[in-house]
């Protein structure tokens, strides 16, 4: 499986930036507000559907977690080396 670095990574302004699927759509990690509600719709409305990080060519599955009234993106346990 070869890593394509363009799919996992873009440039915001002088920052990388990851890239991920949800809510059925490609999106790029930007601001944290706009992100969290993002993270919140798919957590709440996509129930059986995985969030995906893009860092490779095969998308690899994500889970989120509510703490509080944050959402965090989450590695599936020992999926870390499947991430670039």
């Amino acid at each position: 499986m070869e890593a394509c670095p363009t799919r996992s990574w873009s440039y915001l302004g002088k920052r990388l930036v990851n890239r991920y699927l949800l809510c059925g759509q490609e999106h790029a990690e930007r601001d944290e507000g706009p992100f969290q509600a993002l993270l919140a719709e798919h957590y709440h409305n996509y129930k059986g559907q995985q969030p995906k990080c893009l860092c490779l060519d095969i998308p690899v599955p994500l889970y989120i977690v509510r703490i509080g009234d944050q959402y965090l993106l989450k590695r599936w346990p020992n999926s870390g080396s499947q991430h670039r």
